[in-house]
């Protein structure tokens, strides 16, 4: 939520905390491979792993939600603690209200990440080129003509989405058409997060790293070799990109 408190979580239901100095383990109380979290404030942080695993975190405890879905959960996302979206496997959708969970039945193909900018403007990204949309009342599939993978998703302005997946592919659309970049050396891209519409970073692996300036994708040279996960931008510009076998990385703004 700040660069002061960032966390990240892995395998094994492993969470970690930076203070902006050092970073220190937190009891999750899960054994379940956790793979995704999304905060709505320092006291309201919902973690998805495994199993249908789902946590919440009031900034002292995790402790275990209830939901109708016992498939692996890729992504969270929301626009508060009470509008809350889950993917995963088998095209699972979970959208908790602030009661409740309850599972929306959209596809069968896997979903892999969430993001979105309000209640009525939502992405969801998966196997196959596959993209929905939910626009407040219905989810509904968005036509990209790309058979990749996506593994990320950043909404950087209503109506507007950047997705990322195999092959180095980057497809951005404007609120009117799709459009399709690839990276040198089609490395698998899984995560794609920015600051503004033209400071946005898109991570994969092995150590793959690219920057788009609002004009061109330029790959970036990357301290390590780990396949990279998932990224973060805190709003001071420091990014955190996150990998396999514990691989932390972290760039300050220059």
């Amino acid at each position: 939520s700040s660069p002061k408190n960032v966390l990240t979580v892995g395998y094994d239901g492993i969470v970690y905390r930076f203070d902006g100095q050092s970073w220190s383990k937190l009891p999750s109380g899960t054994n379940e491979h956790l793979h995704d979290l999304w905060g709505a404030d320092d006291t309201n942080v919902f973690v998805v792993g495994t199993r249908g695993a789902v946590l919440r975190y009031d900034g002292a405890k995790f402790a275990k939600q209830s939901t109708p879905s016992d498939e692996h959960l890729h992504g969270v996302w929301g626009t508060s603690a009470k509008d809350v979206w889950v993917v995963g496997r088998k095209g699972t959708l979970l959208h908790f209200d602030g009661a409740s969970w309850k599972a929306h039945s959209v596809t069968d193909q896997h979903l892999q990440a969430v993001h979105g900018t309000g209640p009525s403007d939502v992405w969801a990204v998966g196997k196959g080129g596959l993209v929905l949309h939910y626009d407040g009342a219905r989810w509904s599939r968005e036509d990209t003509k790309s058979e990749a993978d996506l593994g990320g998703v950043w909404a950087p302005a209503p109506g507007q989405a950047i997705a990322v997946g195999s092959g180095g592919t980057i497809l951005s659309y404007d609120g009117k058409a799709w459009r399709q970049h690839k990276l040198p050396g089609g490395p698998v891209l899984r995560s794609v997060f920015g600051t503004a519409p033209n400071h946005v970073l898109a991570v994969g692996g092995p150590g793959a790293v690219a920057f788009y300036d609002g004009t061109s994708w330029k790959p970036q040279r990357s301290a390590m070799a780990a396949f990279f996960r998932d990224v973060w931008l805190d709003r001071d510009g420091n990014a955190y990109a996150v990998g396999d076998e514990g691989a932390i990385l972290r760039r300050t703004p220059r």
